[in-house]
């Protein structure tokens, strides 16, 4: 099995908004993106690394979607 590490940490500055939030057909990209892996047999766990000061807003993304998979979610460091 694998681990996916969804980095999600970026400022968005060319999108001009947190795309992480941008809506496609009701639900958040992040819980999009968190589901594709999700459905992947060959991913036994999901790591999410957000923006420190945005873990708060996706905390209850995560934890809402009733994902299975996801084991963490930590701060991303401040330079790629």
């Amino acid at each position: 099995m694998l681990t996916a590490i969804i980095v999600a940490a970026g400022d968005s500055r060319r999108m001009g908004f947190d795309k992480l939030f941008a809506t496609i057909a009701g639900r958040p990209v992040i819980a999009h993106t968190i589901q594709a892996f999700e459905r992947a047999d060959c991913v036994g766990d999901i790591i999410v690394v957000a923006r420190k000061d945005r873990l708060d807003a996706i905390k209850p993304v995560v934890h809402g979607g009733s994902f299975k998979k996801i084991r963490s979610i930590i701060p991303g460091g401040t330079h790629r």
